[in-house]
């Protein structure tokens, strides 16, 4: 889910491993209702959920069959999707995510992910952990890359959160 796509490989994925682990449709629709909570925790944590922060959640629940407004409680976030220190990190796309007001360009992303402990890269390769894109549906050389050597990608609205970044 941190590309926000849920692709039907994906998603019988998720529907066998819930059967290996003897989840019956109501745990698996309760798993999805917390793993929202979770992101809704996270968009509240300031105060305010913005647009962006309620397309991100829309596009979650919306994968999930998730009906945010029938989320009865807020679970705190777990920081389960945590980034180690040191992962390689590259970006694609250009970004859309604002800080204080200004659209973050790619050497200030490469420089708050180096901040935060991360080494950034200019290209994907096998060395490569995390591919962050701000179109979820890129089918950029480096998504399709990413993709296809198995590296992480995960959209840059749930990236900045996991790096603590707060960003619009």
């Amino acid at each position: 889910m941190e590309d926000r796509i849920l692709s039907n490989d994906e998603a019988s994925a998720l529907a066998e491993l819930a059967g290996e682990l003897g989840l019956d449709e109501n745990a698996r629709r309760r798993a999805h209702e917390q793993w929202c909570g979770r992101l809704l925790a996270l968009a509240q944590s300031d105060g305010r959920i913005t647009e962006r922060e309620r397309a991100d959640l829309s596009l979650v629940a919306d994968a999930l069959d998730v009906d945010l407004s029938a989320i009865s409680s807020v679970h705190e976030n777990k920081g389960d999707a945590e980034l180690p220190e040191g992962a390689v990190v590259c970006f694609t796309g250009a970004l859309e995510c604002t800080l204080g007001g200004t659209t973050i360009t790619r050497e200030r992303a490469r420089a708050l992910a180096e901040a935060a402990g991360l080494e950034t890269v200019n290209s994907v390769t096998r060395k490569c952990e995390v591919l962050v894109v701000a179109d979820p549906h890129s089918q950029s050389a480096k998504a399709r890359k990413a993709r296809e050597l198995g590296v992480r990608v995960i959209a840059e609205s749930a990236f900045w959160p996991l790096i603590g970044v707060d960003v619009n």
